[in-house]
This record gives C-alpha cells, structure tokens and sequence, in this order.
C-alpha cells in the first residue's frame, strides 16, 4: 500500500511538472525575424532547446505577435505556412522538413526547372557565343547562332549572369522562365578586345603594352597600304613612306632605332593571322634609312626599292591591326621580336544568316598648298639688288642667270612635279555567314590608284580573302582554314 501510494505522488508529481512545462507563456513582437533568433527568444522563455539537421534556418523570416501564448499555440504560429513540422521530445523540439505530399510530388515531375532565353546585341541582333550562368552555381550555358540558351535545374531564386567580351556584364533574376536579355555596349577602355601572340584579352588584363586598331578606324583611313592606317594611331611608332606611290615601301620603327649599324633595317615581325610575314632580301639594299627593300617584279626594282609586301592586303578585310611593343608582349617570338611586332587579324565569318556587304569608292588625290618660293621676276629683282649692294657689275662670269639666261621665263615645278590630280577606286564584296558550328566568310576586293606625280599608269590590286572555320565533336575539335589570294600591277 505504501509502494503504491509513493508511485502515485511521483506520476502526479511528473504530470504537473509537464503541465506547467507546457503552460508557460510566450511573448514575441518581431516583424520580418529570422527563424533563428526566434527559437532563441522562446529558448530563454522557456527553458526549451530547439536541434534542427541538414536545414538552413537562417534565410527564412517570420511575422511573429504573442501575447502570453502557451508553448504549443505559439508553435503552431510560428510553424504554420513553413515548410518545416516539429515534434516535442521532454525539454527538446525537434524541426525537420516536411515530407512532400503526392500532390507535392506529382507537381514536381511537371514543374519547369529550366530556364530559357535570347541574348541580343546592343541593336537587338542575336549574340552568338555569349556566356549564361548561374551567379554562384554551377550551371551555364553558352549561347547558339539565334542568341538562344537553356540552363538546366535553375532554382526560383537564382540571378543569371551574361557576359560576353566587349560588352556589359548583365545579372536578371529568373523570374518566369523565359528571359530576353540585352546587352549594352562597354563604354570603359578597359574591355576593348585585344589580340595577342597566344590568344584574346581585354586591355583591362593585359599585362604586356599592346595597342589595337580596329577595322572601324582602318576604314575611315582612305589608304591602300593597312600600315599607313596607322600614322598617328600608335605611340612610340614612327610610319615613313619612302616614295609618293601607293604601292611604295614603307619604313616602320617601333620604340627607337635598336643597332648602330647602317645596314639593318629597324622594321618588326609582322604576324599575319599568325602566320609570320617572311620575304629575302636578295639583293642587299635594306638599310637602316629606308627600311627593308620591298617585292621585286620583273627582276626589276620600281622606285622606291620595290613594292611594300603589305600593299597585297586589301585594308578592307582587315579585323584589327595589334602592336606589341615591349619584351613582355614579344617575349613568345624570341629574337625576331627584338624590333616590335604587328599582328594583323583578317576578318572571319559569325554565326547567323548570310549576310552581303558591298563598299564601291571613289576619291581624288591633290595637292591643295604649295610652298610659296619666289618667281623668276622676284628672283631676278633679288640678285640685282645684290649685286648693287655689294658694288659689283653683273658679267656672264659672275652672273650667268642674269645674263645668258631667259629671264622673262618661269615654271612653278612644283606643279610640274606634283601638280596633277590622283584617283583611287576601290570596290570591295563581303559574304559571311554559318552556323554554330560551322562559320564562312568570302572578300574579294579590287583597288586602283593614279598617284599625282605619275603621268601615265597605275597601281592596281586584286585580292581575294576566304575563311571557314568548323567545331566538332561536341566543340572539342576546331578547324580554321583561311586563304589570301592577290595579283598586283605596277605600271
């Protein structure tokens, strides 16, 4: 009878330690509160402890108003509309996940967890080749021909990063699961795309002192020789033509003269589309003041030691024109780097429809002042007064221009010389296009100029510019095959 009566006095005694357990009040005004810091609050009021495995407590917020409410209705609360359940172990509240519903699952074999989407250009052209990405995730995509992409397993809240060289980096949530996304251009220097000797950067990472000319530059310049589009846009270089003729060579000194001898030239490697530029001096006539001899046709030299060999090259077709300067830029050529590089990069086909480009010119050359030098009157007037002057009698020994000569005579040879006007006509066709895979490009281009101190004759070029480049097995194999075919005449 005493054993029973003390075992009922302890379960009375339990069950209202419970009670009062669950019977403690909890008061809580916080809007907008982490989960975290309200299990804390109800951990002090309570004497509770709150465990919770494998969840992330700390993004999700709540709208908490208590008033003195029992431990379970305040739980309830707090828990309804969450995705989490909880369950009350002695002084211990367990959280977890809810388990899905069938409904839940169901709904989730025909969610859309996949984000689609178009990325244009700052003229709302398609942008092929431009990188989609997940911001802090491991999803990306790049884009195809038409500018279209899709990511894979996106979640609701995730942010999508595009960027692409030369232009803006974008972030847009993904929101409903179809994007339009446009890019601007980047007005900042620092992401212009510069090419180098064993890729592309920007001028933002670029460790090495290279300057880029772009094809939009080249092509304001009306000039037959790509080189001479550079005068004035390159610092440390110095571009001088050795004659009047468009087809003349030209001498190209980068950074200062680099041998005391006389009988080197100082011109650069030139790289085209990374093929370097290499032709022998035969006959011995390069020097370090007019550069190296030009091409010889015919056996025969024209004025100027031959023809520049980048005359061949119609400026047209030309992408950009970069110049390394210093030994870090130049450092993968070696020694025939020591003078500088040019790397010059022809233009390539892009992905999208194909596209027909034709650029028909036509210009004059003319001298528009000359040097103001005296006539034979004013000439005539000067050695008189000379003469005068100095006391002396002009004879046909000491004065034989005033005596022997015609002095009622005159020719301006500056306009004999140089005085007739010069034309340039340039035609030139551009055919580009492909696929994502698959990308051509076609140039053919003619040019003729008349220079003003010829009377007769021409410098004409033909040329013709084919490029195919091709990806394969899954962008694994790459293939560039690219063709310069020309024929010059010089008359």
């Amino acid at each position: 009878m005493v054993m029973k009566l003390i075992f009922f006095i302890i379960t009375v005694a339990c069950m209202q330690v419970s009670a009062s357990g669950y019977a403690q009040k909890i008061s809580i005004n916080q809007k907008d509160a982490v989960l975290t810091k309200v299990f804390s609050s109800i951990e002090s009021q309570t004497g509770y402890s709150f465990f919770w495995k494998n969840t992330d407590l700390t993004k999700i917020k709540v709208d908490v108003k208590l008033k003195n409410a029992p431990l379970e209705d305040a739980l309830k609360e707090i828990f309804e509309g969450l995705p989490l359940t909880y369950s009350i172990t002695k002084k211990s509240i367990i959280v977890q996940a809810k388990a899905p519903s069938l409904l839940d699952k169901i709904a989730d074999v025909f969610k859309d967890t996949d984000a689609r989407g178009i990325v244009s250009d700052a003229n709302g052209e398609p942008l092929p080749g431009a990188t989609v990405a997940v911001k802090d995730g491991k999803a990306r995509a790049i884009t195809n021909t038409r500018g279209e992409f899709i990511l894979k397993n996106v979640p609701d809240d995730a942010i999508i990063q595009v960027s692409f060289m030369g232009y803006m980096t974008k972030e847009v949530p993904v929101g409903i699961r179809y994007l339009a996304i446009k890019l601007e251009l980047s007005n900042s220097k620092l992401d212009e795309i510069q090419v180098m000797a064993y890729g592309k950067t920007s001028r933002r990472f670029s460790t090495g002192n290279i300057t880029t000319v772009t094809a939009e530059e080249i092509a304001k310049q009306p000039v037959s020789n790509p080189l001479m589009a550079l005068v004035g846009k390159v610092p440390g270089m110095m571009i001088t033509p050795n004659t009047g003729q468009a087809s003349g060579t030209i001498k190209v000194e980068i950074r200062g003269r680099s041998t005391v001898s006389s009988q080197f030239p100082s011109d650069p490697l030139y790289i085209i589309d990374g093929v370097p530029l290499t032709y022998l001096d035969v006959g011995g006539n390069s020097s370090y003041q007019y550069g190296s001899s030009g091409v010889i046709q015919n056996g025969m030299f024209t004025s100027g030691y031959g023809q520049s060999p980048l005359f061949n090259i119609n400026p047209a077709s030309i992408s950009s024109i970069e110049v390394l300067k210093d030994a870090d830029a130049t450092a993968i050529y070696g020694s025939r780097g020591a003078n500088g590089v040019i790397l010059i990069t022809t233009k390539k086909g892009k992905a999208g429809p194909t596209r027909v480009t034709t650029n028909i010119s036509q210009g004059v050359n003319a001298v528009t002042r000359y040097w103001d030098l005296l006539n034979t009157r004013d000439y005539v007037k000067m050695r008189k007064e000379a003469f005068k002057n100095d006391g002396i009698v002009p004879t046909l020994l000491n004065a034989p221009d005033l005596i022997a000569w015609d002095t009622t005579r005159y020719t301006n040879w500056q306009k004999e010389l140089w005085g007739n006007t010069g034309k340039v006509t340039r035609v030139n066709l551009n055919i580009s296009g492909g696929n994502e895979d698959t990308q051509f490009s076609i140039s053919p281009g003619y040019g003729k100029t008349t220079d003003i101190m010829t009377s007769s004759g021409s410098d004409q070029s033909a040329n013709l510019a084919f490029s195919i480049s091709n990806a394969a097995f899954n962008k694994r194999l790459k293939t560039n095959f690219r063709a310069l075919l020309f024929q010059t005449l010089i008359q």
